[in-house]
């Protein structure tokens, strides 16, 4: 890691991905490769060419992740991470409108995708005393 940081931008997305799950599977938490990674993920999404690339990348970064938050630099990685797979997410969304995506590589990226950013809540609780017990809204005729 210590070697390849600094050459990241020779490669493209296939090699990153290679070297990035390498790296996890070896780990290497080194701060400024996983850096790098992630700004080549974000910088260039459409250097990876399907969907196992982004996958990859993923998964290692879901690997390194309790490592890399304890490093010097943690905070700030945490954002690149973030900055990652927004570019992550933007190659992939063409990869799932093709239509020819592999399941395994779809839910590998899925997995990680949400583990790595975490999940918020996108909908009001029931128990919220705000929530009406009419679901289908004012208005609706249901009322």
């Amino acid at each position: 890691c210590a070697f390849a940081w600094c050459r990241l931008g020779q490669c493209g997305g296939r090699e990153i991905a290679e070297l990035a799950t390498a790296a996890a599977k070896l780990g290497c938490h080194d701060e400024r490769f996983f850096c790098f990674v992630a700004k080549h993920c974000s910088e260039s999404p459409g250097s990876f060419a399907c969907l196992r690339d982004l996958a990859l990348v993923a998964t290692a970064f879901l690997r390194c992740r309790p490592a890399l938050q304890g490093a010097p630099r943690g905070a700030t990685l945490q954002v690149e991470v973030a900055s990652a797979f927004e570019g992550l997410a933007t190659a992939a969304i063409p990869q799932f409108c093709g239509g020819r995506v592999n399941i395994r590589d779809a839910a590998e990226f899925l997995y990680a995708f949400g583990l790595t950013l975490g999940t918020a809540a996108v909908a009001p609780s029931f128990d919220d005393p705000g929530v009406g017990v009419n679901a289908a809204g004012p208005g609706s005729g249901a009322e």
